[in-house]
């Protein structure tokens, strides 16, 4: 099997599936057991100021926070560029990688991020999903 890895995800036209229609996902685990992603262009009517104050410092003001993905919505993910990668929970490529977990310690790793907070879009082998991109 060849990893995903690193890979953009763009929907076709033919996916109807609500969850990921009209997306793109950055793919930042593919292994024989699942796969993990952020759908990075649904952006939420809330800013990352207003719903993650503790990240304030590394976004600029206004900067929207983004709609993940469908499967573990109460599980947030960061995609940041990594002043030390080896501290990415999931590192996707370079120094851009996926923190998850705690979100108060997200910043003293995270040098910028990529515009996206996001909720997870994972896709498992022993988990329910809605469809894929």
């Amino acid at each position: 099997m060849q990893s995903l890895r690193g890979q953009l995800l763009i929907s076709s036209g033919c996916l109807f599936d609500p969850n990921f229609r009209h997306t793109v996902v950055l793919v930042g685990e593919h292994t024989a057991d699942g796969a993990l992603g952020v759908v990075l262009n649904r952006a939420l009517d809330s800013t990352v100021h207003e719903s993650l104050p503790a990240l304030a410092a590394l976004v600029p003001a206004g900067e929207p926070l983004y709609q993940g993905g469908p499967v573990q919505p109460e599980s947030p993910v960061l995609l940041a560029e990594l002043a030390r990668p080896d501290l990415a929970h999931i590192l996707v490529f370079g120094s851009v990688g996926f923190l998850t977990g705690e979100v108060s310690h997200w910043s003293s790793v995270a040098t910028s991020t990529a515009a996206c907070i996001a909720q997870t879009c994972r896709s498992r082998s022993d988990a329910p999903t809605g469809g894929r991109a």
